[in-house]
């Protein structure tokens, strides 16, 4: 059974409360999904940077997540054992291995980024196309100064 939220817990309009809400929400919605792939959030997480990146290393990844190398390595070893990724030798610097996307892999985050969409475009449904973009606005800006903050 998945959890649902209550009114109280809705009520708060604290903004991390509010984040939090929709974080755990969009994960519980994709739940499924991944399961039906063999992936976990993370590990979707990872396989579409991959895919939107060209010669990505696991350094890249690390900083990315802000995880030390030892839990990349061994989450990138898991996605190879499922077949997802595979590790390629970089000839410009033969410390690093380039991770690439399997035809296994590039489906998964295809069919993961259609599912998405299908569940944005029920989660707005009744925003007007202004309102949307006001929102993604607000959401980037919020992003940013996040950043702005974590990295002074």
């Amino acid at each position: 059974m998945k959890p649902q939220f209550n009114k109280e817990m809705l009520n708060n309009n604290s903004l991390d409360s509010l984040i939090s809400i929709i974080d755990r929400s969009f994960k519980i919605a994709c739940l499924d999904k991944f399961d039906e792939l063999d992936l976990t959030f993370h590990n979707y997480m990872t396989l579409e940077f991959i895919y939107n990146h060209e010669n990505v290393i696991q350094k890249d990844l690390a900083r990315l997540f802000h995880r030390n190398q030892s839990t990349i390595t061994r989450s990138i070893d898991k996605l190879e054992n499922k077949g997802f990724v595979e590790r390629i030798h970089d000839d410009n610097n033969k410390k690093n291995n380039i991770i690439i996307l399997t035809t296994k892999g590039q489906k998964a985050v295809e069919e993961i980024n259609s599912f998405k969409k299908d569940l944005e475009k029920n989660l707005v449904y009744n925003f007007t196309e202004n309102e949307r973009e006001i929102f993604k606005k607000l959401l980037n800006r919020l992003i940013h100064n996040f950043n702005s903050y974590i990295f002074k």
